[in-house]
């Protein structure tokens, strides 16, 4: 009744005759237009999320593209640095190994010049025990021909001629063992000289001869010096003096002693300059 009020005021407005058929076919012919108007909006829309969507995948793409660029680069730095610390480590190694081999090199050089100083000295003495063999080896040929020429002259000469070397060898062994023993005497005179020198100045037995010397030498200034002492300062020192006196009585008894023990031991003008000699 709405729609058919509705229409009769249209027609009484407008004066013209509306037909209800031709009315619903225009509605349907608008009614199809919009829902394919809605069809086409629906499809461009669903193009359009589409080429979003696409182009949100290519910034994807791209955006990952430029990360696996990145870590690329990252790795090439990385790499790269670590071949810079090797190369470092390397030269750092070669300067070490340079270094060592200079080392050994001087080692060497100075252990080959030790050998060589050590053989030079051994063929120096092996050189002078051949010298000493071939003197050693003249001397038996010598005496060997004075023996085959003693052998062809008559008895006695020969005798004579062949004696006589061994005479002057005895002779001189002889003096020289003469000679040991009395060096042998001095050297025990002179110890036992010293030991008593160390006893009366009491003194540590490893005491050098320097020392002994000094001490000698300090007590025979203060003797002089005790005894050029004027008159008048005589009685405050007659104590020290009297046992300034003993003590050079006790020195004097015991040097007569030892001087009637050993009498090589005079006086440094009498005897002669001795040098020690280390016998093996």
């Amino acid at each position: 009744l709405v729609i058919a009020m509705r229409l009769d005021e249209l027609r009484h407005d407008l004066n013209i005759e509306i037909d209800e058929e031709t009315l619903i076919a225009r509605a349907e012919q608008l009614a199809e237009s919009e829902i394919d108007f809605i069809r086409m909006a629906g499809i461009t829309q669903n193009e359009l999320l589409a080429r979003h969507l696409r182009d949100a995948k290519r910034e994807l793409d791209l955006k990952a593209m430029q990360l696996d660029v990145l870590r690329k680069k990252m790795r090439i730095n990385e790499c790269a640095n670590s071949m810079r610390r090797v190369q470092l480590n390397v030269s750092k190694l070669d300067e070490l190994n340079r270094n060592l081999l200079t080392k050994l090199t001087l080692q060497q050089i100075k252990s080959n010049d030790s050998e060589k100083r050590f053989m030079k000295h051994r063929l120096e003495e092996q050189s002078r025990l051949i010298r000493e063999l071939e003197k050693k080896a003249k001397e038996i040929d010598r005496m060997r021909n004075m023996f085959e020429n003693n052998q062809r002259q008559p008895p006695g000469y020969s005798s004579v001629e062949f004696t006589s070397p061994l005479k002057n060898t005895n002779t001189e062994l002889q003096q020289m063992k003469i000679r040991l023993a009395e060096i042998q005497n001095k050297e025990a005179q002179l110890s036992y000289f010293r030991s008593r020198v160390i006893e009366v100045l009491s003194l540590p037995e490893d005491v050098s001869d320097g020392d002994i010397i000094k001490h000698l030498e300090e007590l025979t200034s203060k003797n002089m010096a005790e005894s050029t002492i004027d008159d008048d300062t005589k009685p405050s020192l007659v104590r020290r003096s009297q046992s300034s006196d003993s003590i050079s009585r006790r020195s004097n008894q015991q040097t007569g002693v030892t001087l009637k023990k050993f009498p090589a031991i005079r006086s440094s003008k009498s005897r002669p300059k001795t040098t020690f000699i280390k016998w093996k």
